[in-house]
Formats: C-alpha cells, sequence, structure tokens
C-alpha cells in the first residue's frame, strides 16, 4: 500500500498547500500589475486600503469557522442529521449576527475614510464614501 501511509498523505498536503499558496502570489503579482496599468496607483492603493480595512474587520470571526468544524466531526461521522442541522442553525445565526457588527462597524468608519486617505488622493474621487 504504497502512497497511503499518514506520512505520504502529509507530504502530498504539504507540496499541494505550497504550490497553491506560489500559485496564488503569482496570480496576486499579475493581479495588481493589470490594476496599475488599467486603472491607475490611486486606484490600486484604494483596493488595499479598503481590503485592509475588510480584513481587520473580519477579525470578529474569531476563529468560528474552526469551531464549526471540530464540533461538527463527531455528529457527521456517526450520523446524527438532527444534531447537525442544530448546529448549522446555531453556525447560521452566530454568523449573521457576526455580518451585523461587520456591517455596523464598517459604516462608523465611512465618515473616517478622510483620514486614512492622503489628502492628495482624497478629492479626486469624491464619490469614495459611496
Amino acid at each position: 500500500m504504497k502512497g497511503n501511509s499518514r506520512a505520504d498523505k502529509s507530504i502530498k498536503n504539504t507540496i499541494v498547500a505550497l504550490a497553491e499558496q506560489g500559485i496564488y502570489t503569482v496570480m496576486s503579482f499579475m493581479c495588481r500589475t493589470v490594476f496599475i496599468y488599467s486603472l491607475g496607483k490611486t486606484y490600486l492603493g484604494f483596493n488595499g486600503l479598503f481590503s485592509d480595512i475588510l480584513s481587520l474587520l473580519s477579525l470578529a470571526e474569531l476563529g468560528v469557522g474552526t469551531a464549526i468544524l471540530y464540533s461538527m466531526y463527531k455528529p457527521a461521522a456517526q450520523g446524527e442529521h438532527k444534531k447537525v442541522a442544530a448546529l448549522l442553525n446555531l453556525y447560521k445565526k452566530v454568523y449573521n449576527s457576526i455580518g451585523v457588527v461587520i456591517t455596523v462597524l464598517g459604516l462608523c468608519l465611512t465618515p473616517f475614510l478622510k483620514y486614512l486617505i492622503s489628502d492628495c488622493s482624497y478629492p479626486s474621487i469624491w464619490y469614495i464614501n459611496f
């Protein structure tokens, strides 16, 4: 049974994850290059700013996704469909709450965008708050 041990699967997983990360990095670089040439540096800066703000706000998730996966292994393996359904309903409520929190925080940050953006580019894109 060559290739079916845990170590072999671990090595394959590591290789695939490294390849995926490399492809992601190259594609990200290519997308940014196309973005700069087609829209300009100002829009790329705004894209980066908004990506960073969204990443910061996504910290509100606080590992709930990992907890979901962990708590669903046993019921799913044992075929406890009612418990899985109950957990999914709970997670739906949790993620809806997280979504509301992120939306409210994002809307609260909107008036302060002018302080996060340098003075030279903010007036040129007057519709940035929308």
